[in-house]
């Protein structure tokens, strides 16, 4: 067992460490309100060589570890350390198939979603002892949401109606685990478009996504 958890470990450090070249999601800048709720900056622009945090989201906090911070207008904003988030993801209760949510706007988190996807598949298939083979992800995005699941063969009818990995499942695409940024960018694309995707894994080099219309 500890060997699978080394290989899964040494496998998202290669897979983080290729892709964060091109976008760092190491830390979200946030400030503190006068009401001492925490606002967290999701996208930046460039202004006159400066970094501009824009689109900010609120969330219940447990704690703040940090280790430097600027004042701003009045404002203190934080740059370094780790935030110890509650009740983020959002479950969900009444979103057949979905179960967790994050917000849209967050692509940091988004892109950590992604991860621990592609994780959790790549695991199904290293592991002779796991039971999870055969199990996929299920995605959506609405205006403020990017709504997921982990489907299993006892969600009822939706795991067969929206399964991407059955011999008859026309339409599919494929990507090999060195294709995430692919994946990424084709999952975001599809849920842009209104549709529902599933992510689910063919073998340990290979994902297989296939994308679905909601009303149909």
């Amino acid at each position: 067992m500890s060997k699978f958890v080394n290989l899964l470990f040494v496998f998202l450090i290669i897979t983080v460490n290729a892709y964060s070249q091109k976008q760092d999601c190491s830390e979200h800048p946030f400030h503190l309100s006068e009401e001492y709720i925490p606002v967290f900056y999701v996208d930046s622009i460039i202004v006159d060589g400066l970094t501009v945090y824009t689109d900010s989201i609120t969330m219940d906090i447990v704690s703040v570890d940090y280790t430097d911070s600027v004042e701003i207008d009045g404002s203190l904003i934080y740059i370094g350390g780790n935030v110890y988030k509650v009740n983020y993801p959002i479950t969900l209760t009444n979103n057949p198939p979905f179960k967790k949510a994050i917000y849209r706007g967050d692509y940091c988190e988004f892109f950590r979603l992604m991860h621990r996807i592609t994780a959790r598949l790549w695991g199904q298939q290293v592991s002779k002892t796991s039971d999870e083979k055969g199990r996929y992800y299920i995605l959506s995005s609405g205006n403020k949401y990017i709504n997921y699941a982990y489907m299993r063969t006892s969600d009822d009818d939706f795991y067969t109606k929206y399964n991407p990995l059955r011999e008859d499942n026309n339409g599919s695409f494929s990507f090999s685990d060195r294709q995430f940024n692919k994946l990424m960018n084709w999952v975001q694309q599809e849920m842009d478009k209104g549709l529902i995707v599933t992510v689910g894994s063919k073998n340990k080099r290979t994902y297989i996504a296939k994308s679905f219309d909601p009303t149909l």
